[in-house]
This record gives structure tokens, C-alpha cells and sequence, in this order.
């Protein structure tokens, strides 16, 4: 029977062979195929965008509930929040919480957004599209961050839709979108993305922009979004 001590020796020996043959650092070099690029390019998208998750299923606790009609936040009770149409502001431990609910109120409004104008130095990256979201990122080649704008169609009764905030030691702020209530979320460190909230209450949509951004530019930014299609 071979002895832990033997054993030991042996894979210690085993491990210096091993790093014996392996070329120096300096002598390796790797071509990456243009997929794991991209893929590579999402998840630094990810670490920018660490605040931004984008979720398919309700969660079930006490929210607050942000009325379209003013955009007024207030604490509702299960009862309440049946007689509730319009997107709903919850706080979820470290994360902000929003999604839509309400009976449908006929057909959803056939609308697009999208930018009136990029930041300086900011290019095209990737459009990402499903039935009831829409989310278009940019990136700055030279700083190598990321800017993200996207929407949010409200639900139907055959669709559901919400948007998830990390929103962990980010502070908030209550501001105005061309008169509705909008809120910035704002990083004191500089490590991830800003983000600002609004709703468009003709059409009943969620929009968002993700970005390294001052408060005063998420604003500027979101009051020229331009809208079409109604």
C-alpha cells in the first residue's frame, strides 16, 4: 500500500513536470473566434450594467405603487392594489422592482423609441427585442463603457413584463420627464452605471437609460427621447 507521504512526493513531483513543459507567459498567444468576442462583450456589458436585470416572473409581497395618474408613490393593501392599472415601484431587499398590473384596457399602444442623440464617442453595440421589451446598448470604444436605453410595453392578459434595479448603496432621486415623475438612481462610487426611470402615461411604458452618466445628463438624455408610432 503506498503511503500519503509517497502520495504527496509523487503528485509534487507530478506538478513540477506539468509546469516544466508549459511554455512561458510571454511566449503565448491566443486568437479568440468573433463568438466568444460577443460573448465576452455581454459580460462586461453585465459588470457595467450591474444595477439593470430584466426578469419574466411576478414576485409576490408588499409594494409601492406608482399611480400614472401623477406618479405618486404610496403604500397600498392587497385589496387596493386589485383596483390598481398601471406600473407598480416595489422595493425588493437590495433591489427596485417594477412591474405591471391591472386588468387590459384594450389593445397596447403600437409605439418605438429611441435616442435623439449619443453621447460623444458612443456607437451601435447590440439590440436586444422580444414581444414586450425592447433594449439597445452602445458603447464607448475608448473608455470601454457601456450605455444602455431601453422600454417596456405594459402587460397584457397574455403577457407579463417587469424590470429589476440592483439598487444596492445607490442613491435616489426624485425627478421630472417632460411632467411625469421619473427616478435616477445614482452610484457614489463610480464602479457601475447609472440608471433613470420613467413612464410615458399615454402609452402606458416603461422606459429606462443605464449609463456612465451624471444625474443632469440622464435627464437631458431622457427628455429628448423621442417617441413614434401614435
Amino acid at each position: 500500500m503506498i503511503s500519503e507521504e509517497r502520495l504527496r512526493l509523487a503528485a509534487q513531483e507530478a506538478g513540477r513536470a506539468i509546469a516544466d513543459s508549459l511554455p512561458e507567459p510571454e511566449d503565448c498567444e491566443a486568437e479568440f473566434s468573433p463568438s466568444f468576442e460577443r460573448k465576452m462583450k455581454k459580460v462586461i456589458w453585465r459588470v457595467d450594467h450591474r444595477g439593470l436585470c430584466l426578469g419574466l416572473k411576478r414576485a409576490a409581497c408588499f409594494f409601492l405603487a406608482l399611480l400614472l395618474s401623477g406618479g405618486v408613490f404610496l403604500t397600498v393593501n392587497a385589496e387596493a392594489r386589485e383596483l390598481i392599472f398601471g406600473w407598480i415601484s416595489q422595493r425588493v431587499e437590495d433591489a427596485q422592482h417594477y412591474f405591471f398590473t391591472g386588468s387590459d384596457a384594450g389593445e397596447r399602444a403600437n409605439v418605438a423609441y429611441h435616442l435623439a442623440e449619443l453621447p460623444e464617442g458612443y456607437q451601435l453595440e447590440e439590440r436586444y427585442e422580444t414581444e414586450t421589451h425592447i433594449d439597445i446598448s452602445y458603447v464607448n470604444l475608448e473608455t470601454n463603457h457601456y450605455l444602455s436605453f431601453g422600454y417596456l410595453l405594459r402587460a397584457t392578459e397574455t403577457s407579463s413584463t417587469e424590470l429589476f434595479l440592483e439598487t444596492e448603496g445607490m442613491e435616489e432621486k426624485q425627478v421630472l420627464i417632460q411632467g411625469a415623475a421619473a427616478e435616477c438612481y445614482l452610484d457614489k462610487t463610480g464602479e457601475i452605471a447609472n440608471v433613470i426611470t420613467w413612464v410615458d402615461q399615454e402609452t402606458d411604458t416603461l422606459l429606462y437609460i443605464s449609463g456612465y452618466l451624471s444625474q443632469t445628463e440622464l435627464v437631458q438624455m431622457a427628455e429628448q427621447v423621442v417617441r413614434e408610432g401614435i
